[in-house]
Formats: structure tokens, C-alpha cells, sequence
């Protein structure tokens, strides 16, 4: 049957899962990540900010007055929220028996950053030529 893969109703239940949303903002991933954890009776949860320090990092990270934030503390940032959010809900969640259900992952993050990186070089050599032609 079409759509057949989409029956969580039928996922196996012999341990708890961790299931990550990923998609470009605006693309409804808060959205359907509610609506998986609420059907699965899951914990929901998001990186970064899934945990009070968490959010204290988040706010660092998308601070648009941080123009000088190094690429080694950047992660190290993200690092520790994994490690505090790994501790704090993850880990206890997972071992509960409960799924978990998260709006994004760190892995996302660090993806993206890696992309505009990439995307920011594309660019700064394509006008070089342009303006040294």
C-alpha cells in the first residue's frame, strides 16, 4: 500500500527510538515533530536548546551581535549542548523506555554551517573572477 511506510502506529516497540526532524527553515519540522511525539506518547525535544543550559548556548549561537565567535568555540559550544542534552534527556529518556522525538539534531547544525562555508567561498571566488575580468 502507498504511504505504507509511514505506519509508526506499526513501529517496533522492543526499544525506544531517537527520531530526528531535519529540513530548511520554515518547511514544518517543529510541526511534525509535535505531532510524531504526540502520537507516540514521546518525549519531545530540540538541538540546541533542549535543556535550560542548552537554551543559554542557543542563545549564543544565533546571537546576530556575535560576529566574532571562533569556528573551534562554535563547536565546542554545540558539543557541550549534545553532552548536557545527551545527559539530561536523552540518556534517561532512552533508558525510561520512552521514544524521542527531536525537533532537528546537532549533526544539522554543523551540516548547515559547513554548507554556508562552502557557499560563502563559491561565491567570494566567483565574483573574484568576475572582477578581476
Amino acid at each position: 500500500m502507498e504511504g505504507d511506510w509511514l505506519a509508526f502506529d506499526r513501529m517496533p516497540t522492543d526499544r525506544p527510538r531517537y527520531i530526528a526532524f531535519e529540513g530548511i527553515e520554515g518547511c514544518g519540522k517543529s510541526t511534525q515533530a509535535t505531532r510524531l511525539a504526540t502520537a507516540l506518547g514521546a518525549v519531545l525535544t530540540r538541538e540546541t536548546g533542549g535543556t535550560a543550559i542548552g537554551a543559554r548556548v542557543r542563545e549564543v549561537l544565533h546571537d546576530p551581535a556575535n560576529t566574532n565567535l571562533s569556528p573551534v568555540a562554535e563547536a565546542l559550544l554545540i558539543a557541550g549542548d549534545r553532552a548536557q542534552h545527551r545527559a539530561e534527556v536523552l540518556a534517561p529518556a532512552l533508558a525510561a523506555g520512552k521514544h524521542v522525538v527531536s525537533d532537528r539534531s546537532v549533526y544539522s547544525r554543523l551540516t548547515i554551517k559547513k554548507s554556508v562555508s562552502k557557499l560563502k567561498n563559491f561565491i567570494q571566488n566567483k565574483l573574484n573572477v568576475i572582477l578581476n575580468n
